[in-house]
């Protein structure tokens, strides 16, 4: 996800995003001098577990294991 990507979600508010984020709002401005470039990994996350994207894994590795 790209900080462009990123900043629609918040209506296009630096601070909105930064609030939601826990990060101030010149750490989301310092995304936002590469828009195009991919944001962490971890805001990544982080974002997508607000939005209720985070997809849940198949499995876990114990149920793995119990199920051999």
């Amino acid at each position: 996800m790209t900080y462009n990507e990123a900043i629609k979600l918040y209506n296009g508010s630096r601070r909105k995003m930064a609030e939601s984020l826990g990060i101030s709002v010149q750490a989301v401005a310092f995304y936002g001098k590469n828009p195009d470039a991919e944001l962490p990994p971890h805001r990544v996350f982080m974002i997508n577990a607000l939005h209720g994207d985070v997809k849940q894994p198949k499995s876990s590795y114990r149920e793995e294991m119990e199920n051999d």
